[in-house]
């Protein structure tokens, strides 16, 4: 394949990318701005997590969501809005993926003990 032909297969897959995740970003609530590719890394808090994500409430609202490499992370910034979505609209909310690393750490757990 010639260098023409690579250089076509690039730009699709960018144009396709960036398509993509205009359409997933335009769904979020706001928050900082993103680069494509990594999203938000490279704001990610080094400092404590709640300092930062405390300020990004108070700037953007209280939803904010993130992209942090991939992983969409939407933060719940108050009581009510939590309440909201928690309690008010649990059955939309109730099918949510498994967490797979929980189950690891309480085997691990139960493991721990039967030695």
């Amino acid at each position: 394949m010639s260098l023409v032909t690579y250089l076509m297969v690039f730009v699709a897959f960018i144009a396709f990318y960036s398509v993509r995740k205009a359409r997933l970003w335009a769904k979020l609530p706001p928050g900082p701005p993103r680069l494509p590719l990594i999203g938000n890394m490279h704001q990610a808090p080094t400092s404590p997590l709640w300092l930062t994500f405390q300020g990004w409430v108070k700037q953007y609202g209280p939803l904010v969501g993130v992209d942090l490499g991939g992983t969409i992370m939407i933060i719940v910034g108050d009581y009510e809005t939590a309440r909201d979505l928690l309690d008010k609209r649990a059955n939309i909310y109730s099918s949510r993926p498994r967490m797979v690393s929980q189950e690891v750490r309480r085997s691990l757990t139960y493991t721990y003990l039967l030695i």
